[in-house]
Protein backbone atom coordinates (compact mmCIF):
# COMPACT_ATOMS: atom_id res chain seq x y z
CA UNK A 1 0.00 0.00 0.00
CA UNK A 2 2.80 2.48 0.65
CA UNK A 3 3.81 2.82 -3.10
CA UNK A 4 0.28 3.47 -4.02
CA UNK A 5 0.23 6.03 -0.99
CA UNK A 6 3.07 7.68 -2.37
CA UNK A 7 1.98 7.94 -6.01
CA UNK A 8 -1.32 9.53 -4.34
CA UNK A 9 0.68 12.49 -2.91
CA UNK A 10 2.96 12.96 -5.46
CA UNK A 11 0.20 13.38 -8.03
CA UNK A 12 -1.45 15.75 -5.01
CA UNK A 13 1.58 17.55 -5.08
CA UNK A 14 1.83 17.82 -8.72
CA UNK A 15 -1.82 18.54 -9.43
CA UNK A 16 -2.45 19.99 -5.80
CA UNK A 17 -3.47 22.37 -4.02
CA UNK A 18 -4.22 26.20 -5.12
CA UNK A 19 -4.99 24.79 -8.97
CA UNK A 20 -8.55 25.45 -8.60
CA UNK A 21 -7.76 28.42 -7.06
CA UNK A 22 -5.40 29.47 -10.11
CA UNK A 23 -7.63 28.67 -12.48
CA UNK A 24 -10.13 31.07 -10.98
CA UNK A 25 -7.69 33.85 -10.62
CA UNK A 26 -6.62 33.30 -14.30
CA UNK A 27 -10.10 33.43 -15.57
CA UNK A 28 -10.91 36.37 -14.03
CA UNK A 29 -7.28 37.90 -15.37
CA UNK A 30 -8.41 37.43 -18.46
CA UNK A 31 -11.95 37.96 -18.53
CA UNK A 32 -11.26 41.27 -16.90
CA UNK A 33 -9.01 42.20 -19.57
CA UNK A 34 -11.48 41.97 -22.15
CA UNK A 35 -13.93 43.49 -20.56
CA UNK A 36 -11.84 46.75 -20.25
CA UNK A 37 -11.53 46.62 -23.94
CA UNK A 38 -15.16 46.12 -24.84
CA UNK A 39 -15.88 48.70 -22.14
CA UNK A 40 -13.35 50.96 -23.84
CA UNK A 41 -14.99 50.73 -27.87
CA UNK A 42 -18.81 50.87 -26.52
CA UNK A 43 -16.89 54.65 -24.87
CA UNK A 44 -14.97 55.35 -28.36
CA UNK A 45 -17.85 54.56 -30.34
CA UNK A 46 -20.30 56.31 -28.01
CA UNK A 47 -18.29 59.24 -28.36
CA UNK A 48 -17.69 59.02 -32.36
CA UNK A 49 -21.63 58.84 -32.75
CA UNK A 50 -22.51 61.20 -30.04
CA UNK A 51 -19.97 62.80 -28.46
CA UNK A 52 -21.09 61.74 -24.66
CA UNK A 53 -18.76 61.19 -22.16
CA UNK A 54 -21.26 59.19 -20.60
CA UNK A 55 -18.99 55.85 -19.95
CA UNK A 56 -15.40 58.09 -19.75
CA UNK A 57 -15.80 57.74 -16.06
CA UNK A 58 -16.58 53.65 -15.70
CA UNK A 59 -14.06 53.12 -18.79
CA UNK A 60 -11.04 54.63 -16.47
CA UNK A 61 -12.45 52.65 -13.31
CA UNK A 62 -12.30 49.36 -14.89
CA UNK A 63 -8.76 50.30 -16.79
CA UNK A 64 -7.45 51.60 -13.24
CA UNK A 65 -8.21 47.57 -12.01
CA UNK A 66 -7.19 45.69 -15.36
CA UNK A 67 -4.23 47.54 -14.42
CA UNK A 68 -3.81 46.33 -11.35
CA UNK A 69 -4.95 42.79 -11.89
CA UNK A 70 -2.24 42.16 -14.80
CA UNK A 71 0.44 43.22 -12.35
CA UNK A 72 -1.02 40.64 -9.83
CA UNK A 73 -0.92 38.35 -12.72
CA UNK A 74 2.62 38.99 -13.62
CA UNK A 75 3.68 38.34 -9.95
CA UNK A 76 2.17 35.23 -10.32
CA UNK A 77 3.76 34.23 -13.42
CA UNK A 78 7.10 34.60 -12.05
CA UNK A 79 6.08 32.98 -8.63
CA UNK A 80 4.11 29.69 -9.86
CA UNK A 81 4.88 28.02 -12.76
CA UNK A 82 1.28 26.19 -13.12
CA UNK A 83 -0.14 29.21 -14.49
CA UNK A 84 0.56 28.53 -18.39
CA UNK A 85 2.33 31.66 -19.25
CA UNK A 86 2.11 31.93 -23.40
CA UNK A 87 -1.91 32.65 -21.80
CA UNK A 88 -0.94 36.13 -20.37
CA UNK A 89 2.20 37.05 -22.79
CA UNK A 90 0.23 38.56 -25.54
CA UNK A 91 -2.15 41.13 -22.96
CA UNK A 92 0.84 41.78 -20.88
CA UNK A 93 3.25 43.08 -23.82
CA UNK A 94 0.19 44.81 -25.30
CA UNK A 95 -0.02 46.91 -22.12
CA UNK A 96 3.60 47.75 -21.02
CA UNK A 97 3.99 48.49 -24.58
CA UNK A 98 0.77 51.05 -24.38
CA UNK A 99 1.51 52.53 -21.13
CA UNK A 100 5.51 53.02 -22.46
CA UNK A 101 3.54 55.34 -25.83
CA UNK A 102 3.27 52.53 -28.14
CA UNK A 103 6.33 53.70 -29.85
CA UNK A 104 6.72 53.89 -32.56
CA UNK A 105 3.04 54.48 -33.48
CA UNK A 106 2.87 58.42 -32.06
CA UNK A 107 5.02 59.83 -35.04
CA UNK A 108 2.51 57.79 -37.82
CA UNK A 109 -0.43 58.64 -35.95
CA UNK A 110 -1.25 62.49 -34.97
CA UNK A 111 -5.24 61.61 -34.66
CA UNK A 112 -6.23 61.55 -31.02
CA UNK A 113 -9.18 59.29 -32.28
CA UNK A 114 -7.25 56.90 -34.25
CA UNK A 115 -4.85 56.38 -31.75
CA UNK A 116 -7.45 55.20 -29.28
CA UNK A 117 -9.09 52.84 -31.57
CA UNK A 118 -5.88 51.46 -32.01
CA UNK A 119 -4.91 50.79 -28.27
CA UNK A 120 -8.46 49.17 -28.14
CA UNK A 121 -8.13 46.99 -30.99
CA UNK A 122 -4.31 45.73 -29.76
CA UNK A 123 -6.30 45.03 -26.95
CA UNK A 124 -9.23 43.31 -28.01
CA UNK A 125 -6.85 41.06 -30.59
CA UNK A 126 -4.47 40.20 -27.66
CA UNK A 127 -7.51 38.95 -25.32
CA UNK A 128 -8.96 37.10 -28.08
CA UNK A 129 -5.45 35.45 -28.74
CA UNK A 130 -5.53 34.64 -25.43
CA UNK A 131 -8.91 32.84 -24.88
CA UNK A 132 -8.16 30.82 -28.29
CA UNK A 133 -4.56 29.95 -26.39
CA UNK A 134 -6.59 28.68 -23.51
CA UNK A 135 -9.13 26.86 -25.89
CA UNK A 136 -6.50 25.10 -28.23
CA UNK A 137 -5.08 23.62 -24.56
CA UNK A 138 -8.22 23.37 -22.16
CA UNK A 139 -10.74 22.41 -24.75
CA UNK A 140 -12.75 25.60 -23.77
CA UNK A 141 -12.24 29.01 -23.63
CA UNK A 142 -11.49 29.03 -19.53
CA UNK A 143 -8.78 27.46 -17.39
CA UNK A 144 -9.13 24.08 -16.59
CA UNK A 145 -7.85 23.46 -12.59
CA UNK A 146 -7.24 19.85 -13.55
CA UNK A 147 -4.59 21.05 -16.43
CA UNK A 148 -2.59 23.39 -14.25
CA UNK A 149 -0.35 20.91 -13.12
CA UNK A 150 3.29 20.84 -11.83
CA UNK A 151 5.05 22.05 -8.59
CA UNK A 152 4.02 25.67 -6.77
CA UNK A 153 7.26 26.70 -7.27
CA UNK A 154 10.07 26.36 -9.49
CA UNK A 155 13.37 28.46 -9.25
CA UNK A 156 14.57 27.74 -12.39
CA UNK A 157 11.17 28.57 -14.08
CA UNK A 158 10.92 32.16 -12.21
CA UNK A 159 14.36 32.96 -12.79
CA UNK A 160 14.15 32.35 -16.71
CA UNK A 161 11.07 34.17 -16.34
CA UNK A 162 12.61 37.31 -15.26
CA UNK A 163 15.47 36.97 -17.37
CA UNK A 164 13.08 37.11 -20.52
CA UNK A 165 11.60 40.06 -18.79
CA UNK A 166 14.67 41.82 -18.11
CA UNK A 167 15.71 41.48 -21.90
CA UNK A 168 12.54 42.77 -23.01
CA UNK A 169 11.40 45.62 -20.84
CA UNK A 170 14.69 47.87 -21.26
CA UNK A 171 14.72 48.12 -24.99
CA UNK A 172 10.71 48.93 -25.25
CA UNK A 173 11.75 51.46 -22.73
CA UNK A 174 14.71 53.00 -24.39
CA UNK A 175 12.02 52.39 -27.59
CA UNK A 176 9.55 54.86 -25.95
CA UNK A 177 11.96 57.25 -24.33
CA UNK A 178 13.60 57.82 -28.13
CA UNK A 179 9.99 57.92 -29.87
CA UNK A 180 8.14 60.00 -27.32
CA UNK A 181 10.72 62.73 -27.57
CA UNK A 182 10.58 62.74 -31.30
CA UNK A 183 6.73 62.59 -31.07
CA UNK A 184 6.90 65.40 -28.60
CA UNK A 185 9.12 67.46 -30.90
CA UNK A 186 7.24 66.83 -34.10
CA UNK A 187 4.04 68.50 -31.87
CA UNK A 188 5.84 71.64 -30.24
CA UNK A 189 7.30 72.35 -33.40
CA UNK A 190 3.56 72.07 -35.03
CA UNK A 191 5.14 69.62 -37.12
CA UNK A 192 8.01 71.83 -38.66
CA UNK A 193 10.52 69.01 -38.13
CA UNK A 194 9.66 65.02 -38.84
CA UNK A 195 10.90 62.30 -37.87
CA UNK A 196 10.66 59.27 -40.56
CA UNK A 197 11.90 55.82 -40.97
CA UNK A 198 15.47 56.81 -42.28
CA UNK A 199 15.94 60.55 -41.92
CA UNK A 200 14.82 64.02 -40.00
CA UNK A 201 13.05 66.29 -42.57
CA UNK A 202 12.30 70.57 -41.97
CA UNK A 203 9.48 71.58 -43.33
CA UNK A 204 8.44 74.80 -45.32
CA UNK A 205 5.50 76.60 -45.38
CA UNK A 206 4.46 79.65 -47.64
CA UNK A 207 1.44 82.25 -46.49
CA UNK A 208 -0.14 84.91 -48.35
CA UNK A 209 -1.97 87.95 -47.77
CA UNK A 210 -2.67 90.02 -50.42
CA UNK A 211 0.84 90.78 -52.43
CA UNK A 212 3.03 89.87 -49.51
CA UNK A 213 4.40 86.16 -48.69
CA UNK A 214 6.11 85.05 -45.76
CA UNK A 215 8.05 81.80 -46.28
CA UNK A 216 8.62 80.21 -42.37
CA UNK A 217 11.14 76.92 -42.86
CA UNK A 218 11.52 74.82 -39.63
CA UNK A 219 15.82 74.31 -39.06
CA UNK A 220 17.84 72.54 -36.42
CA UNK A 221 21.22 73.77 -35.35
CA UNK A 222 22.70 70.14 -36.83
CA UNK A 223 22.50 69.42 -40.33
CA UNK A 224 24.24 67.77 -43.03
CA UNK A 225 26.10 70.48 -45.27
CA UNK A 226 24.21 69.49 -48.27
CA UNK A 227 21.22 69.68 -47.02
CA UNK A 228 21.71 73.44 -46.22
CA UNK A 229 23.21 74.44 -49.32
CA UNK A 230 20.09 73.10 -51.13
CA UNK A 231 17.76 74.84 -49.08
CA UNK A 232 19.19 78.45 -49.31
CA UNK A 233 19.68 78.06 -52.97
CA UNK A 234 15.96 78.55 -53.10
CA UNK A 235 15.65 81.38 -51.12
CA UNK A 236 17.18 83.62 -54.17
CA UNK A 237 13.96 85.58 -55.88
CA UNK A 238 13.11 89.12 -56.04
CA UNK A 239 11.90 91.38 -53.34
CA UNK A 240 13.12 88.66 -51.05
CA UNK A 241 14.51 89.47 -47.18
CA UNK A 242 15.82 86.50 -45.57
CA UNK A 243 15.59 87.25 -41.36
CA UNK A 244 17.98 84.85 -39.82
CA UNK A 245 18.36 84.04 -36.44
CA UNK A 246 21.18 84.55 -34.45
CA UNK A 247 21.83 85.87 -30.73
CA UNK A 248 24.45 88.35 -30.66
CA UNK A 249 27.11 88.81 -27.49
CA UNK A 250 28.37 92.33 -28.01
CA UNK A 251 29.04 92.86 -24.40
CA UNK A 252 30.91 89.44 -24.24
CA UNK A 253 28.22 88.39 -21.23
CA UNK A 254 28.85 84.17 -22.09
CA UNK A 255 31.70 82.87 -20.41
CA UNK A 256 31.96 80.10 -22.98
CA UNK A 257 30.21 80.56 -26.35
CA UNK A 258 27.19 78.61 -27.29
CA UNK A 259 28.48 76.43 -30.14
CA UNK A 260 27.70 73.19 -31.59
CA UNK A 261 30.13 72.17 -33.41
CA UNK A 262 31.61 69.57 -31.20
CA UNK A 263 28.49 67.67 -31.34
CA UNK A 264 28.26 68.35 -35.36
CA UNK A 265 31.49 67.14 -35.50
CA UNK A 266 30.90 63.78 -33.26
CA UNK A 267 27.73 62.89 -35.39
CA UNK A 268 29.73 64.03 -38.98
CA UNK A 269 27.17 66.58 -39.34
CA UNK A 270 27.71 70.14 -39.62
CA UNK A 271 26.26 73.11 -37.95
CA UNK A 272 23.44 75.61 -39.60
CA UNK A 273 25.81 77.93 -41.68
CA UNK A 274 25.11 82.11 -42.89
CA UNK A 275 22.37 82.25 -45.22
CA UNK A 276 24.86 84.77 -46.80
CA UNK A 277 28.02 82.76 -46.71
CA UNK A 278 26.36 79.63 -48.79
CA UNK A 279 24.81 82.42 -51.16
CA UNK A 280 28.02 84.18 -51.71
CA UNK A 281 29.79 80.54 -52.92
CA UNK A 282 27.84 80.26 -56.18
CA UNK A 283 29.24 83.28 -57.95
CA UNK A 284 27.53 81.90 -61.20
CA UNK A 285 23.90 81.77 -59.87
CA UNK A 286 21.73 84.66 -61.83
CA UNK A 287 18.53 84.51 -60.13
CA UNK A 288 18.34 87.66 -57.36
CA UNK A 289 20.20 87.20 -54.19
CA UNK A 290 18.19 87.97 -51.44
CA UNK A 291 19.21 90.74 -48.82
CA UNK A 292 19.98 88.82 -45.49
CA UNK A 293 19.02 90.72 -42.10
CA UNK A 294 19.42 89.52 -38.66
CA UNK A 295 16.03 89.37 -36.79
CA UNK A 296 17.15 88.44 -33.34
CA UNK A 297 17.80 90.02 -30.10
CA UNK A 298 20.94 90.54 -28.23
CA UNK A 299 22.20 88.89 -24.95
CA UNK A 300 22.00 92.20 -23.29
CA UNK A 301 17.94 91.49 -23.59
CA UNK A 302 18.13 88.84 -21.57
CA UNK A 303 17.71 87.98 -18.01
CA UNK A 304 20.72 87.10 -15.95
CA UNK A 305 19.14 83.83 -15.41
CA UNK A 306 18.75 83.39 -18.73
CA UNK A 307 22.67 83.90 -18.86
CA UNK A 308 23.39 81.70 -16.51
CA UNK A 309 21.37 79.15 -17.98
CA UNK A 310 23.27 79.64 -21.24
CA UNK A 311 27.05 79.02 -19.76
CA UNK A 312 25.85 75.99 -18.49
CA UNK A 313 24.17 75.09 -22.07
CA UNK A 314 27.48 75.50 -23.39
CA UNK A 315 29.38 73.52 -21.06
CA UNK A 316 26.92 70.72 -22.33
CA UNK A 317 27.14 71.53 -25.87
CA UNK A 318 31.07 71.85 -26.18
CA UNK A 319 31.60 68.73 -24.03
CA UNK A 320 34.80 66.70 -25.73
CA UNK A 321 33.07 63.27 -24.45
CA UNK A 322 29.47 61.70 -23.83
CA UNK A 323 30.93 61.33 -20.28
CA UNK A 324 31.86 65.19 -19.77
CA UNK A 325 28.78 66.13 -21.17
CA UNK A 326 26.41 63.69 -18.91
CA UNK A 327 28.62 65.19 -15.92
CA UNK A 328 27.78 69.00 -17.07
CA UNK A 329 24.20 67.78 -17.35
CA UNK A 330 24.78 66.63 -13.54
CA UNK A 331 25.88 70.11 -12.31
CA UNK A 332 23.34 71.62 -13.95
CA UNK A 333 20.27 69.69 -12.39
CA UNK A 334 21.27 69.58 -9.27
CA UNK A 335 21.28 73.50 -8.76
CA UNK A 336 18.94 74.69 -6.19
CA UNK A 337 17.65 77.36 -8.82
CA UNK A 338 17.34 74.70 -11.78
CA UNK A 339 14.19 75.37 -12.29
CA UNK A 340 13.96 79.20 -11.93
CA UNK A 341 16.47 79.40 -14.41
CA UNK A 342 14.63 77.41 -17.41
CA UNK A 343 11.20 79.44 -16.62
CA UNK A 344 13.51 82.51 -17.12
CA UNK A 345 15.35 80.93 -20.61
CA UNK A 346 11.79 79.75 -22.08
CA UNK A 347 10.39 83.29 -21.36
CA UNK A 348 13.66 85.03 -23.06
CA UNK A 349 14.64 82.27 -25.63
CA UNK A 350 11.12 81.70 -26.95
CA UNK A 351 8.71 84.19 -25.93
CA UNK A 352 11.02 87.69 -25.94
CA UNK A 353 12.67 86.11 -29.40
CA UNK A 354 9.30 85.63 -31.01
CA UNK A 355 7.97 89.04 -30.61
CA UNK A 356 10.90 90.52 -31.87
CA UNK A 357 10.77 88.22 -34.84
CA UNK A 358 7.15 89.15 -35.52
CA UNK A 359 8.41 92.85 -35.26
CA UNK A 360 10.93 92.21 -37.89
CA UNK A 361 8.44 89.90 -39.76
CA UNK A 362 6.00 93.06 -39.90
CA UNK A 363 8.18 95.99 -40.67
CA UNK A 364 9.78 93.82 -43.42
CA UNK A 365 6.16 93.23 -45.64
CA UNK A 366 6.64 96.87 -45.87
CA UNK A 367 9.59 97.07 -48.36
CA UNK A 368 9.65 93.14 -49.88
CA UNK A 369 7.16 91.50 -51.36
CA UNK A 370 8.67 87.99 -49.73
CA UNK A 371 9.54 87.88 -46.05
CA UNK A 372 12.06 84.19 -45.48
CA UNK A 373 12.22 83.07 -41.87
CA UNK A 374 14.46 80.08 -41.58
CA UNK A 375 14.18 80.06 -37.70
CA UNK A 376 14.19 77.05 -34.84
CA UNK A 377 10.92 74.95 -35.63
CA UNK A 378 10.14 75.76 -31.70
CA UNK A 379 9.52 79.24 -32.49
CA UNK A 380 7.55 78.61 -35.73
CA UNK A 381 4.08 77.27 -34.26
CA UNK A 382 4.05 80.58 -32.17
CA UNK A 383 4.60 82.86 -35.34
CA UNK A 384 2.47 80.77 -37.85
CA UNK A 385 -0.74 81.12 -35.61
CA UNK A 386 0.24 85.30 -35.50
CA UNK A 387 0.16 85.30 -39.20
CA UNK A 388 -2.89 83.04 -39.34
CA UNK A 389 -4.68 85.69 -36.73
CA UNK A 390 -3.37 88.88 -39.41
CA UNK A 391 -4.87 87.13 -41.97
CA UNK A 392 -2.37 84.99 -43.69
CA UNK A 393 -3.39 81.98 -45.51
CA UNK A 394 -1.12 78.83 -46.42
CA UNK A 395 -0.78 78.65 -49.46
CA UNK A 396 1.58 75.84 -50.19
CA UNK A 397 3.96 72.84 -48.32
CA UNK A 398 6.80 71.51 -48.61
CA UNK A 399 9.69 69.32 -46.99
CA UNK A 400 13.52 68.53 -47.47
CA UNK A 401 15.68 65.88 -46.07
CA UNK A 402 18.22 67.41 -42.83
CA UNK A 403 19.72 64.60 -42.02
CA UNK A 404 19.90 60.86 -42.46
CA UNK A 405 20.15 58.44 -39.80
CA UNK A 406 22.81 56.51 -41.86
CA UNK A 407 25.42 59.28 -41.95
CA UNK A 408 25.04 59.95 -37.69
CA UNK A 409 25.30 55.70 -37.24
CA UNK A 410 28.58 55.96 -39.87
CA UNK A 411 30.28 58.91 -38.02
CA UNK A 412 29.66 56.88 -34.42
CA UNK A 413 31.18 53.65 -36.00
CA UNK A 414 33.97 55.32 -37.57
CA UNK A 415 34.68 57.04 -34.04
CA UNK A 416 34.31 53.36 -32.41
CA UNK A 417 36.44 52.29 -34.61
CA UNK A 418 39.46 54.74 -34.26
CA UNK A 419 39.01 54.56 -30.12
CA UNK A 420 39.04 50.97 -30.29
CA UNK A 421 43.12 50.74 -31.98
CA UNK A 422 43.78 53.37 -29.29
CA UNK A 423 42.38 51.68 -26.33
CA UNK A 424 44.68 48.47 -27.77
CA UNK A 425 47.61 50.62 -27.98
CA UNK A 426 47.40 52.01 -24.61
CA UNK A 427 46.97 48.45 -23.22
CA UNK A 428 49.88 47.11 -24.74
CA UNK A 429 52.42 46.52 -21.53
CA UNK A 430 55.83 48.66 -22.36
CA UNK A 431 58.57 46.79 -23.70
CA UNK A 432 61.27 45.83 -21.03
CA UNK A 433 64.10 48.05 -20.42
CA UNK A 434 67.03 48.01 -19.57
CA UNK A 435 68.25 47.09 -15.66
CA UNK A 436 69.39 50.28 -13.71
Amino acid sequence: MEPAESGITAASSERGLGSRGLAVFGNAVLALYAADGVVSLADHLLRGATESTFLAAPRNIVARVTLLVLVAAWVALAAMPRLPKRVFAAPLLVTVWWILGAPPVPLVMTSAQAFDALGISCQLASATLAFLLVRAAHGRFRLDPSRLVGPTFRLRSSVAFLALNTLLVPPLFAASVVFGAAAQLERVTAGFVTFHGHEIRIHERRYRHGDREVRLVGMMHLGEAVSYRELFHGFRGPSTVVLEEGVSDEDGRLRRPLSYVAAAKALGLSTQPDVEGVLDEDEAETAETPDVRNADVDLRDFRPETITFLDAAGSVWSARSPGEAIAALRQFAGRGDAGALLSAANEDILTLRNRHLLEAITNALDKYRCVIVPWGALHLAAIEAALKAQGFVEEEASSRTLLRYATVAQALRDALEQEQPAAAVREDPPAPGPAR
